[in-house]
């Protein structure tokens, strides 16, 4: 019984080290979709996750109440964030989400406000219409659109982080 006891403690605990985690989540928004205010998308190796937060203003930390900001955080660092992407216009609540337009934009919407948009410096009217996607990369996120030739990649993250 002790035995039994002690291999089910290990098994628990095995799967539960994060160095046994699988990234098997999602890491990439569609046009049309809403990642929610309580979604997320973690990059494919695990390296990052992108979600919308609010920030303790003692100590910076990641919290979930308050005002809202989107931003990416290192997985297995959820203490800081990364990089924000509204961090002079936060969501005053939990009723964002991220959406890709048919212009290709990221933008957040929310109740009782309008869109922010995320990448209104990024030009894309070749990839404009249907198909296009936001992946959270291990490297950063980027944006890919289809055209009928072949697809274009572009990054939308700034250069400055946080």
């Amino acid at each position: 019984m002790a035995c039994a006891i002690s291999i089910l403690l290990i098994a628990i605990f095995s799967f539960s080290s994060p160095n046994c985690v699988a990234y098997a989540q999602n890491d990439t928004l569609k046009q049309g979709q809403l990642l929610r205010d309580d979604e997320q998308l973690i990059s494919a190796g695990g390296i990052f996750r992108l979600g919308f937060f609010s920030a303790d203003s003692n100590a910076g930390l990641i919290g979930t109440a308050g005002a809202r900001y989107l931003g990416i955080w290192f997985e297995h660092i959820p203490v800081y964030s990364v990089w924000v992407a509204n961090r002079d216009t936060p969501v005053p609540d939990s009723s964002g989400g991220l959406t890709i337009c048919k212009d290709g934009k990221l933008k957040i919407t929310h109740q009782g406000g309008p869109p922010i948009v995320i990448n209104s410096d990024v030009e894309s009217p070749e990839s404009s219409g249907d198909n296009i996607t936001a992946t959270l990369l291990d490297s950063g996120l980027g944006r890919t659109g289809r055209l009928i030739h072949g697809q274009v990649k572009k990054f939308l993250l700034p250069a400055s982080s946080c």
